[in-house]
């Protein structure tokens, strides 16, 4: 792969956070969870988003939420663009009664009133399954606050929520105390996501897929288990610039394997390509990764 799997330019995203509320316990990490995936997205090393093309939806009632997801995706100057990036931090609650249907929570959310007052999950699944969009990433971190009485399968989105036509949905999963810390800037699940995006990871390639991302997030996150349901192939979709990806480890590795066969004049080509990576980079004298080269050939 020598790029990203979608085209900045045809690309937009619609980030939701809910951090004050009426009636519900705030989640004070959602705000900054929304304002630090902004940083992310239009940070050029990372994913170059253009910020014209993010909206920001935060601490606003049901209706002004709704309305506003719905102008966005029916906005028919959106109708040239191709991917869309779906996010929403805050409270999620299912009914009481039997279908246990789940609702996005706003600032004014009720919990004996739901209906009136929160957004009907559903409802946006709908919407965005009718939209244009080809590829849709929606990424929803909510926790189910005080649904003592609900079992860990309703503590997550069901398989049937989960599947939105021509989407990748990621979501995390648990209560108040395994989604969010007061002290904490950012909800376990995002603030773990967006240091996979900000670090990288150790894998020689350029660009992380959203599986790369969902392994990490799999095997980093200690306080609940994330889910995932894909209806396209997101092992090659790549998504985010791999921060840790080095050309020059690249080349180096190559030099080691070609030393071992004895084929030196390769061996020397693939060092002299390191050599230039590292003065690009400014490392002229060190190996910051410590990997060592023959004897015979020092890199100084």
């Amino acid at each position: 792969m020598d790029k990203l799997s979608l085209d900045i330019n045809k690309t937009k995203a619609i980030l939701i956070g809910v951090s004050e509320y009426e009636f519900l316990q705030p989640i004070k990490p959602a705000k900054r969870s929304v304002e630090d995936f902004v940083k992310i997205l239009t940070n050029n090393d990372l994913f170059g988003l253009p910020e014209k093309n993010i909206k920001t939806i935060v601490n606003k009632r049901n209706d002004e939420i709704f309305d506003e997801i719905v102008d966005f995706l029916d906005n028919v100057e959106n109708i040239d663009y191709e991917t869309l990036l779906f996010y929403y931090v805050g409270h999620g609650i299912r009914e009481s009664e039997k279908n246990r249907e789940l609702f996005l929570t706003a600032v004014n959310t009720k919990k004996h009133i739901i209906e009136s007052s929160a957004i009907r999950y559903n409802t946006i699944k709908e919407r965005l399954e009718k939209s244009h969009w080809q590829k849709r990433i929606v990424i929803i971190d909510a926790c189910y606050s005080g649904l003592i009485a609900m079992d860990d399968n309703e503590k997550r989105l069901t398989e049937d929520e989960m599947d939105i036509k021509g989407t990748y949905v990621l979501t995390s999963a648990g209560d108040e105390k395994s989604f969010f810390d007061t002290n904490e800037k950012y909800t376990f699940f995002t603030g773990e996501f967006l240091k996979i995006i900000e670090n990288g990871t150790p894998e020689l390639k350029p660009y992380l897929s959203l599986d790369d991302i969902f392994i990490q997030l799999q095997k980093n996150l200690k306080q609940s288990t994330p889910h995932k349901k894909e209806n396209f192939n997101t092992r090659e979709f790549y998504m985010f610039k791999n921060k840790q990806y080095d050309k020059a480890v690249l080349f180096i590795n190559q030099a080691k394997a070609y030393y071992k066969e004895c084929d030196y004049e390769k061996t020397i080509e693939q060092y002299n390509l390191a050599l230039i990576e590292l003065a690009k980079a400014g490392k002229y004298n060190i190996i910051e990764s410590g990997i060592k080269t023959p004897s015979f050939f020092k890199l100084v």
